[in-house]
């Protein structure tokens, strides 16, 4: 045989076997289920502590442990969560003007929303998104819920010479 006649054979077999494995690659997907829906509260998490108990906030729920044992005591979930009146703000204009469509490539991406547990006195003070609720201890009542404003951002600098 030619050189020839063995490199067609060479790139006849690779190209049947790429077809091969896009076809099982598909056909993978098309037998998977699809993704769970998102849901924001899965991924806020925190904990907090007082003379009897630890809290944890993990996976949409709140645990209350025992503090001696860490025994789960009781466990509550998270309220959902209210999705956002409006999308991010739109870029300053003198980046309009040159085609920015407002994201940065070079800065990393920021966390998901904010998130955290106090307690105080009778009371554990959940952050989750931008809702305040308070739980009464131990419990885990909800007692309130508080929507915080929305931050105000500085206006952009203005231009340097002008």
């Amino acid at each position: 045989m030619s050189k020839r006649c063995i490199l067609i054979a060479v790139a006849l077999v690779l190209a049947l076997s790429v077809n091969i494995a896009v076809f099982a690659a598909q056909k993978k997907e098309a037998t998977q289920p699809p993704p769970p829906p998102f849901n924001p509260k899965i991924g806020l998490s925190g904990i907090a502590g007082d003379q009897h108990s630890i809290y944890v906030m993990a996976a949409g729920k709140i645990f209350q442990y025992e503090l001696a044992s860490m025994k789960l005591v009781n466990s509550v979930d998270l309220p959902d969560l209210a999705p956002p009146k409006e999308g991010p703000p739109p870029p300053p204009k003198d980046m309009q003007k040159k085609g920015h469509d407002g994201k940065c490539g070079h800065h990393p991406h920021m966390g998901g929303p904010p998130q955290g547990l106090w307690t105080a006195g009778n009371s554990l003070y959940v952050l989750a998104g931008p809702m305040l609720y308070r739980y009464s201890i131990p419990d885990l009542k909800l007692d309130q819920t508080q929507e915080l404003p929305k931050p105000e951002f500085p206006p952009p600098p203005a231009p340097a010479g002008k």
